[in-house]
């Protein structure tokens, strides 16, 4: 009791002593993060807590809440209304409120009830779109005093009329995962509601923002607190815990040669690396920046370890950065035990058999035995209970010839019968007239096995997704079809919680991801976060010894938050105007205290206006826009129509819809799915791979894609390519500037000097240090000591006699965002030029130009091409080479769809997203005419600023016009320089081809090494 009665002298003035009491019953201490923000909360200061996972900042936001709520039930004061909001995007919010404040809660009673002391409940509930009305209506009767929720359900609460009121007495708004909001429309999205809440709030209320290591934290500040109706920020301060905890990270590279190494050779000595690490751990946690890798690894891993007996498999989980992190507190506890078994996902609507009949999947409690399929018998099994998530994505809806339908998350997989035999297939590759494995209850007890044919496959957006948890022989009967239990977290990536362990497959490309995923590991605040980075090929060794070393220095990349999205407006002056009637100038007013609508002018907030109200579709034709609200500028006031609540309702969010795109061939014959996200790169004339054949994309109508056969062709976008992180702006400059360092240390000290001073100041082994200054040493041998970097860009022109084709290789390392927009704007001047179309290849490093050989270029003119695209004309160039991309027109619904311009659902019917494609094709089209219709101005806005980086861009073209970054041009003969072989491989090999990737640039390797004289020491 003594580490009680001390924290009783120390925090008395803070914090009861119930709350005191119980905490230190369970902790030996405060953490840091909890040390900093309870005083601050505890004063009614906004306040921004930053620091790493499993370092108690959640906890220390609900203890000072709910300690002001205990003793307002000590004084009879808790009223019955709302006080604390809480915001989650992605967790599995039941999850959040067991784990932060069920313990302090029930504790806390616990030891009143002790004391003979009865205290009225403090409710807490969720309210989420999966909510049932008749629960709503018991949070209307009696309000929860804690409320959990989403950005979407909480901008859907205020617009309520009746449950607004319960919000007006909210003195606490607490939002986590801050960062991950921040940088996306959902966050502009919060940010709106936040300043509409504020309006119903009297004299305003308490913020509380809950963030992983981000910087800088003062703009992440502004973003959670707004600003002033003078323009200042309100006041916050900044609790930053980011780097209490100790990390470690280390640098591996393949023990061989990952030059000359084959495809083969590199993945078995991946794995050995691999192999290494799992064994000094007990348990350890994958990272792969693609799907597919993903996949890859998770069954390799499966095959090494469980054959050589060094690990149990469920010990080790590969995650792709992308997706949800988060499931409920069973899953992760069965996890870190080496337990967990399943990821089956279905709809919250699917009925499991039992032997007391069909069950809601929700409803199981673990004590019943469930159908099963096993060996082909039918029996009950018993099963370990079910788990949830919030899912957040595509998900599929299987129809089959009986009517029989259900809902499933994309890596769902099913029994399906082919020629007699039966196969387990993931739903993502089901295809209509596939025949699927059925169970029906017959008379007595009695199941009839038999197969139905699918007569509809169907793309659905799924929120929250349910499984079951160990059952006999991993099947279950979910709305009569068998489904099998997967036994990897491909689709979900959970949330292991504590441990021991991060391994990266290749760069993380961001310096704050790496710290982020690094953080994971320690099983409390003193522990250390181990992280190990393993490299798999030179130019991901140089990027990943520099982002370890500015982890470890923790110089972090400055987060990126939409600037002014027009469509999220849009959406919420919907929502506004079903409050009340607002002037326009006090709407604006609140607008414009949202930190993302800071620099909103007001002509612009008219125009987004004038679009709602429907004046664009004044003398327009064709124009299929109708009014979401009335306006009356003379009087300067807007207010609602009668048909817009149920559009608002049935339509908000900032999370788009994705599909499959079809793809035919000669636009007859049907070949095969493509994601949404992969269609968006295509261009007309690309080549790309599709089921091991290859075709050229011709053109696009709605879901549907044509194309032609291109065999013998060499891809030109990789399958793969719209998965890949990209290497942040931040990251790619220190990167280029440490090419620049080592450049220099060859020239001062010699390469065995060089090679040292890159060991002792990367701390990395001597044969990585090695490689990367080999690496330096062999470019600067082979273009006359020309080295692409932060201050140095380097213009490669090299003809590829065996394509045919002549390859401008631009050697700009400022990661693939802004190469996307330099690359697009310089092949726009190039083929203007000389009248050609120009093939673009885009990478991290650089990227290139292709033309046919037969087209001569002199310097002068590729000069000229790089002076006329300057940062003044950028914006300008891209705006017209955009025009008929297929980027263009996929964002162009999301932005129609945010916007009430094109209806994801209708009087509660939810329209096929075929059609809304289509509908916005015929929308952009009308539109794109009307100057300055808010539409389409947000969607080359969003293309060019959130998905590519046109602010840097220009950045890096002020400094070339301003000669802070130098051009030079070389011309290279029979083989490009070293650095451009990974660009040139990007261009001309898909994944499928791996090991023709690596023979291709061992190939390139070897005439370098031909031409500089290879077997040279470089010291010589």
């Amino acid at each position: 009791m003594s580490n009680y009665e001390d924290a009783l002298r120390k925090w008395g003035r803070y914090l009861g002593k119930y709350t005191l009491k119980w905490f230190f019953s369970r902790y030996e201490d405060f953490t840091p993060a909890q040390k900093m923000a309870i005083p601050y909360i505890k004063e009614g200061r906004n306040v921004l807590i930053s620091s790493p996972t499993g370092t108690g900042k959640t906890l220390a936001a609900f203890l000072a809440i709910i300690d002001d709520l205990v003793a307002l039930a000590l004084k009879g004061e808790l009223e019955d209304k709302v006080y604390a909001v809480y915001v989650s995007p992605l967790r599995a919010l039941d999850n959040d409120m067991r784990r932060n404040l069920n313990p302090p809660l029930e504790g806390i009673y616990k030891l009143l009830g002790g004391e003979g002391r009865e205290l009225p409940e403090i409710r807490v509930a969720v309210r989420t779109g999966d909510t049932t009305p008749s629960e709503r209506s018991r949070m209307l009767r009696k309000p929860p005093h804690i409320l959990i929720t989403t950005p979407e359900s909480l901008a859907l609460a205020i617009t309520a009329p009746k449950f607004r009121l319960r919000l007006s007495g909210v003195r606490w708004v607490l939002v986590d995962e801050i960062h991950e909001l921040a940088s996306s429309k959902r966050g502009a999205h919060l940010a709106l509601t936040l300043e509409r809440l504020q309006e119903i709030v009297e004299g305003g209320y308490q913020r509380i923002g809950l963030s992983a290591t981000i910087y800088p934290l003062e703009k992440v500040a502004e973003f959670l607190v707004g600003f002033s109706d003078d323009g200042t920020p309100r006041d916050y301060v900044l609790v930053d815990a980011r780097f209490v905890k100790p990390m470690k990270i280390k640098v591996l590279s393949p023990e061989v040669d990952i030059v000359t190494a084959t495809a083969g050779e590199i993945n078995e000595a991946i794995y050995k690396l691999l192999k290494k690490v799992i064994k000094k751990h007990r348990t350890t946690l994958v990272f792969t920046n693609t799907r597919s890798a993903t996949e890859r690894v998770v069954y390799k891993l499966k095959k090494v370890l469980k054959g050589e007996g060094i690990a149990d498999v469920d010990e080790i989980e590969a995650h792709h950065s992308s997706l949800s992190r988060e499931v409920r507190l069973e899953v992760e506890e069965k996890l870190k035990k080496g337990e967990l078994k399943v990821v089956v996902c279905v709809a919250p609507d699917t009925e499991v058999l039992t032997k007391k009949g069909p069950v809601s999947i929700t409803q199981l409690s673990g004590n019943e035995e469930i159908l099963t399929y096993i060996g082909g018998d039918v029996r009950f099994s018993k099963h370990g209970g079910i788990y949830e998530t919030r899912y957040y994505g595509e998900g599929i809806k299987v129809v089959t010839d009986s009517g029989r339908s259900i809902t499933v998350t994309k890596s769902h997989r099913f029994l399906r019968s082919v020629e007699g035999k039966e196969e387990w297939v993931e739903a993502h590759h089901l295809r209509v007239g596939d025949a699927l494995v059925v169970v029906d209850e017959g008379e007595e007890g009695h199941y009839r096995v038999h197969t139905e044919e699918i007569t509809e496959l169907r793309s659905v957006y799924l929120e929250k997704a349910y499984g079951v948890l160990d059952v006999e022989g991993g099947t279950f009967i979910s709305n009569g079809f068998v489904s099998k239990n997967s036994s990897s977290s491909l689709e979900l990536g959970i949330d292991i919680g504590y441990i021991d362990a991060v391994v990266l497959l290749s760069s993380p490309k961001s310096v704050t991801r790496l710290i982020q995923r690094v953080g994971r590991s320690g099983h409390s605040v003193k522990d250390v976060s181990k992280g190990y980075v393993i490299a798999v090929d030179r130019d991901d060794l140089v990027e990943d010894a520099v982002l370890a070393k500015l982890a470890m220095e923790r110089k972090l990349d400055r987060i990126r938050i939409p600037r002014k999205p027009m469509d999220i407006l849009a959406q919420h002056l919907v929502g506004m105007s079903l409050e009340r009637k607002w002037r326009i100038i006090d709407a604006y007013r609140v607008v414009k205290r949202a930190y993302n609508y800071r620099d909103l002018t007001f002509d612009e907030f008219m125009n987004v206006l004038r679009y709602l109200a429907g004046r664009f579709a004044v003398g327009v034709r064709n124009l299929p826009v109708y009014s979401k609200l009335w306006m009356d500028e003379v009087e300067g006031v807007f207010g609602r129509k009668r048909s817009a609540r149920v559009i608002y309702y049935l339509n908000s969010g900032a999370i788009p819809d994705e599909a499959k795109v079809r793809v035919f061939l000669d636009g007859k014959r049907y070949v095969g799915d493509l994601e949404e996200g992969f269609v968006e790169y295509l261009e007309p004339g690309d080549v790309f791979v599709l089921g091991g054949r290859t075709y050229r994309f011709v053109k696009s109508k709605g879901l549907k894609i044509i194309v032609k056969s291109a065999e013998g062709s060499r891809p030109t976008v990789p399958s793969w390519y719209s998965e890949v992180l990209p290497l942040t702006y931040d990251s790619a400059v220190e990167v280029g500037r440490f090419r620049r360092k080592v450049a220099q240390l060859l020239k001062e000290k010699g390469f065995e000097g060089a090679v040292r001073s890159v060991k002792r100041e990367l701390k990395v082994s001597i044969g990585v240090a090695r490689n990367i200054v080999r690496y330096v040493w062999e470019q600067m041998r082979y273009t006359g000591e020309c080295v692409p970097g932060d201050e140095e860009v380097l213009v490669e022109v090299w003809e590829d006699r065996s394509a045919g084709e002549l390859d401008l290789i631009f050697h700009y390392l400022f990661g693939r965002r802004v190469n996307s927009a330099l690359s697009r704007a310089y092949a726009a001047v190039l083929s203007d030029e000389v009248t050609s179309t120009v093939r673009v290849t885009v990478t991290d490093n650089g990227f290139m130009l292709t033309l046919p050989s037969w087209i001569a270029l002199s310097d002068q003119q590729i000069m000229k091409v790089i002076e006329a695209v300057n940062e003044t004309n950028l914006r300008s160039i891209l705006a017209k080479s955009l025009r008929r991309s297929e980027i263009i027109k996929r964002r162009f619904r999301h932005v129609a769809e945010r916007s009430f311009a094109i209806l994801r659902n209708y009087k509660g019917r939810e329209t096929s997203i075929n059609r809304r494609q289509l509908n916005s094709e015929v929308l952009f089209r009308a539109a794109e005419s009307i100057k300055d219709f808010p539409l389409i101005k947000e969607v080359y806005r969003e293309v060019m600023e959130d998905f590519m980086d046109v602010g840097n861009a220009e950045e890096v073209l002020r400094k070339i016009r301003e000669g802070r970054i130098k051009v030079t041009l070389v011309r290279s003969y029979g083989v490009p320089s070293p650095f451009a072989h990974s660009i040139v491989v990007h261009g001309y090999s898909d994944i499928v081809l791996m090991e023709d990737r690596r023979k291709f640039l061992i190939k390139l390797y070897r005439q370098v090494m031909e031409k500089i004289g290879g077997g040279d020491k470089p010291d010589a």
